[in-house]
Formats: structure tokens, sequence, C-alpha cells
């Protein structure tokens, strides 16, 4: 099974910039309609796009951090303003197969976590293993806020392997009226980062137990996307597969399927996985 299709999470009124209940992407169409509420117990929402990136969390208590957050959740025009002291922000970088929005229902506080509620309308069984983003930029009210320190996730359950930024630790207490952070006391999780992943180049083999990383070089003499060569072999998409979007000099994921010798791996981009099969030996672009 693909990674995305692990990954994938299972918020009414014009927020940032976008008609009501619909949102829209700079690079693409609108996905379909879902009713987005604005606000709820304890937080409302700032803004909102299919910006930034997948499986990302953050937390602002300034001016300028918000506008630091804002830049990173890639939200378009000047945050929203926040009232300091009763508020803090939160950014959720949230994720949706393509057709399949999500929608952004409520924050949930228990215990030393904070998380949003999120749902994917409609029939998420079907949804396609894509990761797209999905920003939501709410304030929180202090009042509702665990003592400190916490944490803050998309969700209740942990993040996934390999999205450590999905958890930011907050390092102090912050329900004091205008209290702040520093950036040093808002950051992801080190415990989720785990060992780094080995660098591999054309030519060498893959290891069957664990993930790389690759830097993916595009061949002009291929009309096909291909990898490689690595393990012997050059690896392509397998058919079905999502269209290659893999610009030159990326860095991919690479996670062998099945052990030394696997027919399959998975290649993982920041925004996308693709499953790639072996050519056969000796052969060259498909």
């Amino acid at each position: 099974m693909l990674l995305a299709g692990l990954l994938l999470l299972g918020g009414c009124g014009s927020v940032g910039g976008t008609e009501p209940g619909r949102s829209t992407s700079p690079s693409g169409p609108a996905t379909a309609a879902v009713e987005q509420p604005t606000a709820g117990e304890g937080w409302r929402l700032l803004g909102e796009g299919l910006t930034g990136e997948p499986y990302r969390t953050g937390v602002a208590t300034t001016d300028d951090q918000l506008d630091a957050l804002w830049r990173t959740a890639g939200l378009d025009d000047d945050p929203a303003e926040v009232d300091w002291e009763r508020e803090i922000a939160v950014w959720f970088g949230a994720v949706y197969g393509s057709g399949c929005p999500v929608r952004l229902d409520g924050v949930v506080v228990a215990d030393d976590l904070l998380h949003a509620e999120l749902t994917l309308p409609g029939e998420p069984d079907a949804c396609p293993d894509d990761a797209n983003p999905h920003a939501f930029v709410v304030a929180v009210a202090r009042d509702v806020l665990p003592d400190g320190p916490f944490h803050i996730q998309l969700e209740a359950r942990d993040p996934y392997p390999g999205e450590p930024e999905e958890r930011t630790l907050v390092d102090v207490g912050l329900t004091a009226p205008g209290s702040t952070a520093t950036v040093e006391q808002l950051r992801p999780d080190p415990a989720l980062a785990g060992p780094a992943e080995p660098l591999v180049a054309d030519g060498d083999d893959l290891p069957g137990d664990r993930a790389v990383r690759y830097v993916y070089r595009a061949d002009p003499a291929c009309d096909t996307p291909v990898l490689g060569p690595l393990d012997g072999s050059l690896w392509r998409p397998a058919d079905g597969e999502a269209p290659w979007d893999v610009a030159d000099g990326t860095e991919l994921t690479l996670y062998p399927l099945g052990g030394e010798g696997a027919p399959e791996m998975v290649a993982s981009s920041p925004q996308t996985d693709w499953l790639l099969v072996r050519l056969d030996e000796g052969h060259g672009c498909p």
C-alpha cells in the first residue's frame, strides 16, 4: 500500500479571499465546494487555502511570528488581526486527496494536546492516494489552552513516520494574557525525526530494510521518467500512477517494498508518493 494511502486524514463564509464555502489554489482549480465554519467554541478561522505543506503545524504569539507563520502556510494578503491578550494563532497544515476536500470542524484540547477536528466530507474511501496541502490558520482562545508545556498535532493520533514537523512542541504555558513564546520554544518534536536516512546515487544498491534518500536527475533522452540505475535496474512509475511532476534535482525518499531485490518501491516527495517498478535487466527508457 502506498504511503500516501496510509497518510490521508480522516472547515460557512468567506475567509482569506476565497468564495463562500469554497477553497482555491493559485496553481489549480477549486476543489468541490465544502461549507467551512468560520468559528467555534474557543477558536475562529483567520485564513485558509490550498497552500503550504501537508502534515505540518505551527504557532504564533506575536505579530512577527504570525507574519512568518502566514508566509509558511502560503496564504495571500496580510494576516488577519489577533487579540494577543486573549488569543494565540495556530496553523494546521492539513492534507486531502484530489477532489476530496478537507474541512476544519473545530479545535480539540485534551490534557497536554491541542489538535484539529478534521473531516473529509463525502466518500473518503474513494479518495485518491495523493497528498495535497490545505492550510488552516486559526486564533485559539487562551482560556482553552492546556496549562503548558503542551503540543499541537493535526489529530489525536501520533504523527505518521517521516512527518516530525506535524507535532509542534510549545515549551511554555500560554494561558496568561499576552504571554509569548520565543521561536526556540516553538519547535518540532526531535523524538519523531528518527535516524538520518542514507543518501544513495545512481549505481548503488538498495538496502532491503530501510528508506534511503535519492536526488532525482531527469534523463532528457527518455520520454517517460526513470530513476537509477539503482539496485542494478532502472525504475519507472507503475501503470496508473499520478503524473510525474518531480523537478530535476529534487530529493526523494525511496522505500523498497519486499526486501532485497524487490520488484517495487515507493518514491516519496513532500507532496506525493509514486509506486515504481523495475525495468527488465538491460532495458533503457521505457
